[in-house]
């Protein structure tokens, strides 16, 4: 069985911007697909259309809050299993405490993972009892 293992590293860092935040860039660049990779990955991954409307225009609320780093890191882990052939794909989210890092902003991660996990789960009919993150 070939496994491929993707790791999203973190130190005193948050999982970057929302994904509302990360459209209303993207729509400044003059030619971007960016709308239609966010719409292919959350309907992929969540089951969920990420706009409401065939112009891609309206955002479900649902979608606009989540951090993209993790919704693009799934994405991609699920990309590169399929492109080695393997059979399970893995994503590991290790975030590093040390001296220099804030309790802060490692719980508001903790908080972004466990909501990401709760819909992700809940979108693909798992139970989501078990998913409590701790800093």
């Amino acid at each position: 069985m070939a496994v491929t293992i993707c790791v999203e590293a973190k130190a005193d860092e948050s999982f970057g911007g929302s994904v509302a935040e990360e459209l209303a860039k993207a729509r400044r660049r003059p030619a971007t697909r960016f709308p239609d990779r966010l719409n292919w990955l959350s309907s992929s991954l969540l089951g969920v259309p990420a706009f409401l409307d065939r112009d891609q225009m309206a955002l479900s609320d649902e979608i606009a809050g989540l951090p993209y780093q993790l919704l693009a890191a799934i994405g991609g882990t699920i990309l590169e299993a399929e492109l080695q052939k393997s059979t399970m794909a893995i994503l590991v989210v290790h975030e590093f405490r040390t001296l220099l890092t804030t309790d802060i902003k490692m719980t508001a991660n903790a908080k972004a993972l466990d909501d990401f996990l709760r819909l992700l789960l809940a979108e693909n009919g798992a139970s989501d009892e078990e998913v409590q993150l701790t800093v």
